[in-house]
């Protein structure tokens, strides 16, 4: 069969003005091999992210970004070249900057695992909110290289949660005595009207 070979010599100058020339062949095919498995398991993974929905990023010990998938770049609307290193940060709104920086920065130099939400520029040119998951990353033999995050957008959540809180805020606030229970008419809340009402001698659900 056929083997790989790595050659490397030294010219050694004779005393006759001759050259001679000083080397070795070593025998790589195991190494090539490990290669190409590694080579084939990166465009595995590159296929798998690239064809789900979550934005996926992954950075170096210098803690610089050097990938980015798919949805991630159609969610930028920027090109790879743009996002590698510390590019991606331009994306992120201002009054969210420094907590994400700090966030990432520290939990980098500790390795650990963290879990940030913040605002990212869209394509759209609107600000989204996303919640980005990193964690430490080793090799086979426990040598640190890097992180992977996972991304993913809960703007439509953070918009809900807000409308809840309006919501209850407007309940808390009402002049109105308001009263919810469960299916088994137990009571679960009152708002500060039916207290100040009760207390007052009133009877906010009527008469019996």
């Amino acid at each position: 069969g056929e083997i790989w070979l790595e050659g490397h010599a030294q010219a050694t100058l004779e005393d006759d003005g001759g050259v001679l020339w000083l080397g070795f062949l070593q025998d790589i095919t195991q190494r090539k091999a490990l290669e190409a498995d590694m080579a084939e398991s990166e465009q595995h993974f590159r296929n798998l992210a690239d064809n789900g929905d979550v934005l996926i990023w992954t950075s170096e010990t210098n803690k610089l970004c050097n990938y980015f998938n798919k949805p991630w770049l159609e969610f930028t609307g920027r090109q790879l070249e743009q996002e590698l290193g510390n590019g991606w940060a331009e994306g992120v709104h201002p009054e969210d900057f420094e907590r994400c920086l700090q966030t990432y920065v520290e939990h980098f130099e500790r390795r650990e695992p963290f879990r940030m939400d913040y605002r990212m520029r869209h394509a759209s040119g609107q600000y989204r909110w996303i919640t980005n998951m990193g964690t430490p990353r080793y090799d086979s033999h426990g040598n640190f290289l890097g992180y992977i995050g996972h991304c993913f957008d809960i703007t439509e959540r953070i918009q809900a949660e807000e409308q809840i809180r309006k919501l209850s805020l407007a309940i808390e606030q009402s002049p109105e005595s308001i009263v919810i229970t469960d299916l088994n008419s137990r009571i679960e809340y009152v708002n500060e009207a039916f207290v100040r009402r009760h207390f007052n001698g009133e009877n906010p659900i009527g008469k019996k």
